[in-house]
């Protein structure tokens, strides 16, 4: 009976792990990208910043360098991410892990009101797409815009007229799951998983039962 107990400790121990690795919600800003200056491609100076793949027009700003603009307030920092010259951009997991994309502070740099077709993806497959309307009015700003994707392993921003004057910013980016952590293993693996702890608690079992002997 202490056997069985102890082996369903141990795997309900190994389960809460892995959940806890699979659901951890991070809110990633723009505050610490290592090396970076105002204007730098993420790309250029912090490639793998967050654990995630930046595309090539992802950039970052210190808001107050460009006052009275979305850059200023939409941010909820002091530095917020841009769209590089109104390009196309997108964010990634760096090895096809998947994440679940609860939302993010989403502006125009320099219009009352434009369009934003935001699309997530799987496998190189659109799974989900929405179009958003985003502002730089400061009496709005700065607005979080929910999604909640899951299993998605890339996400990106399109401005429906893209091109230079029609930047978008970011800020405070909320994902879960997109870490190297361990993955929840298969329903097989916990079969395994089960078998190496029943080996492992008969070994303690007998290392005990041959300490009582020799104290005998």
């Amino acid at each position: 009976m202490k056997l069985a107990k102890l082996v369903m400790a141990l795997s309900l121990a190994s389960l809460g792990t892995a959940a806890l690795a699979s659901t951890h919600q991070v809110t990633l800003g723009f505050e610490n990208v290592s090396g970076a200056y105002s204007g730098a491609m993420i790309k250029d100076v912090n490639p793998s910043y967050g654990g995630l793949k930046w595309s090539d027009s992802f950039g970052v700003v210190r808001a107050s360098d460009i006052p009275n603009s979305g850059y200023d307030f939409g941010a909820i920092g002091d530095w917020v991410g841009f769209s590089s010259a109104g390009n196309p951009v997108s964010f990634g997991s760096n090895a096809g892990q998947r994440f679940t994309f609860y939302g993010l502070y989403l502006a125009s740099a320099w219009y009352s009101s434009e369009n934003v077709i935001v699309t997530g993806y799987r496998n190189g497959v659109a799974a989900y797409t929405s179009t958003v309307n985003v502002t730089n009015d400061g009496d709005r700003l700065p607005l979080l815009y929910q999604f909640n994707w899951k299993n998605v392993d890339k996400v990106s921003f399109s401005a429906v007229t893209a091109g230079f004057g029609h930047q978008l910013v970011f800020d405070n980016v909320q994902l879960s799951g997109f870490s190297p952590a361990p993955a929840v293993p298969e329903p097989e693996t916990y079969a395994l998983m089960g078998i190496g702890m029943v080996a492992v608690a008969l070994k303690m079992r007998r290392g005990k039962k041959t300490a009582a002997a020799r104290l005998a």
